[in-house]
């Protein structure tokens, strides 16, 4: 008795040297940071901390190639969150160094706060309170 043996076939796609890459119609391009602006563009972004969202959004890339980008820069946004970066590094000198930059991060800050509706403190209240009260104690006596 012979049992017969299933025949598997396989299906063999053409080698990618047999078949033209295209996606949508347009052959992909290396990736060259000196060359092309927009994948510069990605990697300034990142070292900036931007999230993969933010960058698709601002360059058009996809998710997929925003990661890739990034990796083959080695550019770990984590690092700046961290302020363990060179970029996060250079930003809190200049930050400190610049009392007019200061300022202008302070009023940012101040206007997200209040956009968020968080600023207003109880101590800061408080301290406001107490001004007023003793201003118009004063003025009575």
């Amino acid at each position: 008795m012979s049992v017969a043996t299933p025949t598997i076939r396989l299906r063999l796609q053409p080698s990618l040297a047999q078949r033209p890459l295209r996606i949508n119609g347009v052959h992909p391009r290396r990736v060259d940071f000196l060359v092309n602006s927009e994948d510069m563009g990605v990697a300034i972004l990142g070292l900036l901390g931007f999230t993969t969202q933010a960058i698709m959004e601002k360059t058009g890339l996809t998710f997929g190639q925003v990661n890739y980008r990034l990796g083959k820069a080695r550019i770990k946004r984590r690092e700046y969150r961290q302020a363990a970066s060179p970029v996060a590094s250079w930003l809190v000198r200049e930050v400190h160094d610049n009392p007019l930059l200061a300022t202008q991060m302070s009023t940012q800050t101040l206007q997200q706060l209040h956009r968020a509706g968080v600023d207003k403190s109880p101590v800061a209240e408080k301290a406001h309170l107490n001004h007023h009260t003793r201003r118009n104690i004063s003025s009575v006596r």
